[in-house]
């Protein structure tokens, strides 16, 4: 063969796998996502919507381009719910997404997936765990939370009745009368009143910013008194409690010591 034609024949063909790989070679190592479960939203129950951030990037899409993804949740890798969505994205799109839990979804850990499924050069996946707790976890939580807060008012009535026949001549401090507010709520107004009453006569005025930092209470910031309570009334009493044990815990814990005659 003639080394000219030959020569030709060679550069021909390189020509040809270079511009090959030009048309059919995929930028798709340039597509990237990522996705996270807010802190928040970590421990969910079964029923529960479960949020989380989707964040794709893709520098190198030269014009917008709708994207296929699905939302997966794994238990013990099997995918046990699926929710399929589109997207539009340029070079890069970030949103906040959701997926129902199913409710018959075992406590534990699980898995959630999110794939972008258009064409095997675009699949890209990436996941994120969270926990599933037990339905009657939340239910447990609040009695125990109210249980908790009973509890504490019983011990500082005990204080008070003390206190009281001691010869403490104010005669203790006199609760406010919260006959204005619905009987479900006025419970929590009592618990509230008698746990800043208790710690007024233990700190004094420190009692009243205490319950005023709390949120969802509002206080008489001169006498204490419980104006409002907004939200969930047991979290507010479960905050307070909180504040009180962590605050003036040792005061409190003093104020069980018996006292020489």
């Amino acid at each position: 063969m003639n080394p000219v034609r030959k020569n030709l024949i060679l550069i021909f063909v390189l020509f040809s796998v270079f511009a090959a790989e030009l048309i059919f070679t995929s930028p798709a190592h340039a597509l990237s996502i990522a996705a996270r479960i807010g802190d928040q939203y970590t421990e969910v129950v079964g029923g529960d919507r479960l949020y989380f951030e989707v964040e794709i990037k893709y520098p190198e899409n030269p014009r917008r381009k709708d994207l296929r993804l699905e939302y997966q949740i794994f238990e013990n890798e099997i995918v046990i719910a699926s929710e399929k969505a589109l997207r539009a994205v340029e070079t890069q799109a970030s949103f906040l997404d959701y997926i129902v839990v199913p409710k018959g979804a075992k406590s534990g850990i699980h898995e959630l997936n999110v794939v972008i499924t258009d064409y095997a050069v675009l699949h890209q996946e990436v996941s994120a765990t969270f926990k599933v707790l037990k339905g009657r976890d939340r239910v447990v939580n609040y009695f125990l939370i109210l249980l908790g807060a009973i509890a504490l008012v019983g011990v500082l009535v005990v204080i008070q009745l003390i206190y009281g026949g001691r010869g403490n001549s104010g005669g203790g401090i006199k609760l406010q009368s919260y006959s204005h507010v619905s009987k479900d709520e006025r419970l929590y107004y009592e618990i509230a009143a008698s746990i800043i009453a208790q710690t007024l006569s233990l700190v004094g005025e420190k009692a009243i910013k205490a319950a005023q930092g709390i949120d969802g209470l509002e206080v008489d910031e001169k006498t204490g008194k419980v104006l409002r309570i907004r939200g969930d009334p047991a979290k507010v009493i479960s905050s307070l409690i909180r504040s009180v044990e962590s605050n003036f815990g040792k005061r409190m814990s003093f104020a069980l010591r018996v006292k020489n005659k």
